[in-house]
């Protein structure tokens, strides 16, 4: 996973995710412990302006990959604990655990 450095209250992040399973997978939603809140944005262009927006579940088919990338889909984070510098790399749990 990946964000933009920022010292702002809201980051998106980043990332891919693969179905490894034979099954299939059901991205609900996301959690971190640098945030007050996290969810899963698509992001849409209107009026010339883009913004993002969340999404229900997203259904990822056996040995499928899904994309978070910018201008895509991403993981928004609100409330930040603590400004992303540069080096920051957090690993997310997208509708996961472990």
């Amino acid at each position: 996973a990946c964000t933009r450095a920022t010292t702002e209250e809201t980051a998106l992040v980043f990332l891919e995710f693969e179905n490894q399973s034979d099954k299939p997978a059901i991205l609900s939603g996301a959690s971190t412990d640098i945030a007050e809140a996290a969810e899963i944005v698509a992001f849409s262009l209107g009026d010339g302006t883009g913004s993002y927006a969340p999404l229900p579940e997203i259904p990822v088919s056996p040995g499928a990959s899904l994309r978070f990338a910018p201008q895509e889909l991403a993981i928004r984070l609100t409330g930040l604990a603590t400004d992303l510098d540069a080096d920051a790399t957090r690993h997310s749990h997208a509708g996961h655990s472990h």
